[in-house]
């Protein structure tokens, strides 16, 4: 299976207005796929526009599976979560909040 480097742009829209942009990329190794992806946006909250950030980055091997990720989330706290995948089924899992 052959899998081809690149990026996608998109414009984050809600209604009718553009509130922010989110991009997705794919990179690849001899030994791995790196997919990312990233997104800000301005947010109605309470009356008032609040910058939300989101990201996430995705290692797998060249077979597909996930090796490694980071989500990290920064809107009024910030959230983060990062796993590493040991073997076929053990999933080591930190989260940080606040």
């Amino acid at each position: 299976m052959r899998v081809t480097p690149g990026a996608v742009f998109y414009g984050v829209r809600q209604g009718d207005r553009q509130v922010g942009f989110a991009s997705s990329t794919i990179d690849t190794a001899a030994n791995e796929i790196k997919m990312q992806d990233y997104l800000v946006a301005d947010l109605p909250m309470g009356g008032r526009s609040h910058r939300a950030t989101a990201r996430t980055d995705v290692s797998l091997t060249r077979s597909l599976r996930v090796s490694h990720f980071t989500f990290s989330l920064d809107a009024e706290s910030p959230f983060k979560a990062t796993g590493t995948v040991q073997g076929d089924s053990l999933l080591l899992l930190a989260i940080s909040a606040g």
